[in-house]
């Protein structure tokens, strides 16, 4: 995964970088093996963040470019804390701290990237629990295990709460999708 000093490269790094140092940075963490996992997504970002560059450069003056400055730095930190919230929602202390600590942030900032885009951190996070949570009951692997395993895997620790957002989000409790599943 990108670090946040390689993603802020892209906003000057360390004092008298150059772009083209900062440029080959990225490029470096890309290479990296841990990188490479969901690399695809971030060449799309960095890629997207190079054309933003370009805009500025070649019309510094347009509102589109003034608007465009900035979102690829934030549009990857944002990639990256929802990779963070996916790898870890089977944590019982998954928090936005938590988060933010591993990501070099501060929570408020973790907050202030969430509501540029519209869902709240905790929408996300019960958003990916729930997709998860149907994602196993559907899948015939986890056809013995226990809806509460598989809650417990997707970070509710309350089944109750996950049968009522369950039925707001998919209309149907999780006994009722793995008994269709059958």
């Amino acid at each position: 995964m990108l670090s946040s000093e390689t993603v802020d490269a892209g906003r000057g790094g360390n004092a008298g970088d150059s772009p083209r140092h900062a440029g080959a940075r990225v490029v470096s963490a890309l290479r990296r093996p841990r990188a490479r996992r969901g690399a695809a997504r971030y060449y799309q970002l960095v890629a997207g963040h190079v054309y933003e560059l370009a805009a500025l450069a070649l019309d510094a003056t347009s509102e589109r470019a003034v608007s465009a400055h900035g979102l690829g730095v934030r549009a990857v930190r944002l990639h990256a804390i929802k990779a963070d919230i996916a790898a870890n929602l089977a944590d019982s202390k998954l928090s936005v701290s938590a988060v933010a600590a591993r990501q070099g942030v501060t929570s408020r900032y973790v907050h202030k990237l969430f509501e540029s885009e519209g869902p709240t951190y905790s929408a996300c996070v019960l958003e990916q629990g729930l997709d998860r949570v149907h994602r196993l009951l559907t899948d015939p692997r986890f056809a013995g295990h226990s809806i509460s395993t598989l809650a417990f895997r997707a970070g509710f620790g309350d089944l109750s709460y996950l049968n009522r957002a369950f039925r707001r989000r998919y209309g149907a409790t999780p006994s009722d999708i793995r008994r269709s599943r059958q």
